[in-house]
């Protein structure tokens, strides 16, 4: 059922829209009953169209044909006259270029979307905690770097105090360093700033980046090198 329904969507029919009829006047003769006054010229414009929608060519497609014998005249019967005629006469025709969509094509893309919310939202949402957020709690010590206005490294740590819902409450170090080895600067608990600061999930796991808001004097991002 499915491939009859993709080959449904990719079979391609090729119409002609009529535009214009113009009636060729008495001296001309038809070619094949070899009467006058009876020869016109029909203008179309190609459609191509699927279950997709169609798409209207901007080209204009010139047929020749006699009333009084109902017959086609093929290109190589035309006189050269006539042909001069429907090279004129092809400048004065206009034939838009247009694109419309079906509602196949619109339902291809309202499900395509659905599937796209499925996987990247719902489905995402069923994968439970993110790990890299799972071995984070009231406790865990962070170390961290930034960089000052002479783009120099200053090393320090956050204590995560506390955590409520999707969000992190963790308290900043009262002083930096230099060095980059988290045993250069103590973190017993007492050396941590009482001020707790908000941290959201998304932004803490993101990249193992700790995203600081500017209540502190530091920069906003500082990359978790280690945790205890």
């Amino acid at each position: 059922m499915f491939r009859s329904f993709i080959l449904m969507a990719i079979i391609t029919t090729i119409s002609q829209i009529h535009l214009k009829t113009t009636p060729l006047d008495a001296t001309h003769e038809c070619p094949k009953c070899k009467q006058h006054s009876h020869l016109q010229l029909d203008w179309f414009q190609p459609e191509v169209s699927n279950f997709g929608g169609s798409v209207l060519l901007k080209r204009k497609d010139a047929q020749l044909s006699c009333s009084a014998c109902h017959q086609i005249i093929r290109p190589k019967d035309i006189s050269p006259e006539i042909k001069s005629l429907i090279k004129a006469e092809r400048e004065n025709i206009v034939a838009h270029f247009r694109i419309r969509p079906s509602l196949f094509f619109y339902g291809l893309v309202i499900f395509l979307a659905g599937i796209f919310t499925y996987f990247k939202v719902i489905k995402k949402s069923d994968t439970g905690p993110d790990p890299a957020f799972a071995h984070i709690k009231a406790g865990t010590k962070m170390w961290t770097y930034d960089f000052d206005e002479t783009a120099k490294k200053h090393y320090t740590w956050f204590l995560v105090s506390r955590i409520s819902g999707d969000t992190v409450f963790v308290r900043p170090h009262k002083e930096t360093v230099t060095s980059s080895s988290s045993s250069s600067l103590q973190n017993t608990e007492d050396q941590f700033s009482p001020t707790e600061i908000p941290v959201a999930q998304e932004e803490l796991i993101k990249e193992q980046k700790l995203f600081i808001n500017n209540q502190i004097p530091y920069r906003s991002i500082g990359k978790v090198e280690e945790l205890e």
